[in-house]
């Protein structure tokens, strides 16, 4: 059994990032209304008053494999100029010139199918340069690690404290693992809460000269990933938006 949070808001995003602190199984809006699910009793409690503002109730209801269904919804698509994303077994032929990456199923985050990941892709073909080294903190699935090769980097890198992650070409651990000034491009999509306390120990760990980039965050929170990069010692650049999602390019002289 899990325990289902029902509410009225036109403001998902939001919602969504006061969720974003609690172990969501499934989301859904149907007619209206946004359908939270979780699994721990404690959990529903506190997602309940996480978002009291929009005065939502509670329900008892059966288990559902949310990460099954929506894996099987996913389609392929285009990202940027460069890569074809396309699910698991799926047969559709690679438009000429483009590199097919397969999304990761399972339950680690990075799978290929949020706009984060996608915001990440279509700036990493813009700005990673052959022969980079490459890091990405809070890897989940692999998948940028994976793009990162296909585009020519030299040594990457992927961290995250999931066990869950993919463990190919990947470590389980913290970015404070890494040796300082190692890295000529770094991305990190991560919640805005947790990437501004880590950052110190990404800015570390890049070169002179390096680039990188912050995402995972709501276009609202860039004003704050803006003041904390540079606090950091980053220099900040473009922003780009996409699908309610943001991300910031920086730099390091």
């Amino acid at each position: 059994m899990g325990w289902c949070i029902v509410l009225a808001s036109d403001e998902i995003e939001t919602v969504l990032a006061e969720a974003a602190f609690i172990e969501v199984t499934g989301i859904e809006e149907l007619d209206g209304l946004l359908r939270l699910w979780v699994a721990d009793e404690r959990d529903a409690g506190e997602l309940c008053v996480r978002l009291s503002r929009w005065h939502p109730t509670i329900e008892r209801v059966e288990s559902r494999n949310w990460n099954e269904t929506w894996q099987r919804e996913w389609k392929a698509v285009e990202v940027g100029e460069r890569f074809y994303l396309v699910p698991p077994g799926d047969t559709s032929a690679t438009p000429a010139g483009r590199v097919r990456l397969e999304m990761h199923a399972g339950i680690a985050f990075g799978n290929g199918d949020h706009p984060t990941t996608q915001l990440c892709l279509a700036e990493m073909e813009r700005g990673l340069r052959t022969g980079d080294s490459f890091l990405d903190v809070g890897c989940g699935s692999g998948l940028l690690g994976q793009a990162a090769r296909a585009l020519g980097a030299g040594r990457v890198w992927g961290c995250d404290l999931d066990p869950a992650a993919v463990r190919s070409g990947a470590f389980i651990g913290s970015v404070d693992a890494v040796r300082s000034a190692s890295c000529d491009y770094i991305v990190a999509n991560i919640r805005l809460g947790v990437l501004v306390a880590i950052l110190p120990e990404p800015v570390r760990v890049m070169r002179p000269g390096s680039r990188g980039l912050l995402s995972g965050v709501l276009p609202e929170q860039l004003g704050d990933l803006r003041a904390a990069a540079a606090s950091a010692g980053l220099i900040c650049g473009t922003e780009r938006i996409a699908d309610g999602w943001a991300l910031l390019k920086v730099k390091i002289d």
